[in-house]
């Protein structure tokens, strides 16, 4: 594992710097889903100082939602919403409404988790609105889905079931 991290600081200092972007979040997963989170902290890390010196925002975007990730399953729900908001930014400046949606679906996961029912709803529904924009029915049924879930735990569930019963459309 240490030798993976040590490629991408290579590649993120030597270049070309796409490959220490495209190495750690190739190795992104593999470090998440054993739990090797502190790894997968640094090599995005490094990643991300890559493709913010190379100007590449797409990828700056992609590294920190990734990082926003980690930084949830290490408990750290502040700096993964701050991560999570710039990449929606970052998504916003260069055009990426499909990936914008994916972000803001994620900042309403993220707030449901530690009971921000309000802004869940409100991140849930501009993923809506961005997912009906880029045409992406899946997307948007799993938001209406979720809009109407966060409903019926705030005890609207005339609101719930219509959102529900809307994402089966």
């Amino acid at each position: 594992r240490p030798l993976l991290v040590e490629a991408v600081r290579t590649a993120a200092r030597n270049g070309p710097p796409r490959a220490a972007w495209d190495l750690a979040l190739a190795i992104y997963v593999f470090f998440y889903r054993q739990g090797y989170l502190g790894e997968a902290v640094d090599a995005l890390r490094a990643a991300l100082g890559a493709a913010r010196a190379a100007g590449d925002r797409s990828a700056e975007a992609r590294l920190r939602r990734s990082l926003a990730g980690m930084y949830v399953k290490l408990g750290r729900v502040a700096e993964a919403s701050d991560e999570l908001r710039t990449t929606a930014d970052l998504f916003a400046a260069v055009g990426d409404r499909l990936e914008q949606a994916h972000t803001q679906g994620t900042l309403a996961q993220l707030n449901h988790s530690i009971g921000e029912l309000d802004r869940a709803l409100a991140h849930a529904e501009v993923a809506r609105d961005l997912y009906r924009e880029v045409g992406h029915r899946n997307g948007e049924a799993r938001t209406l889905n979720a809009i109407g879930w966060i409903h019926a735990q705030r005890g609207d569930f005339e609101p719930a079931l219509t959102y529900c019963t809307g994402a089966l459309d």
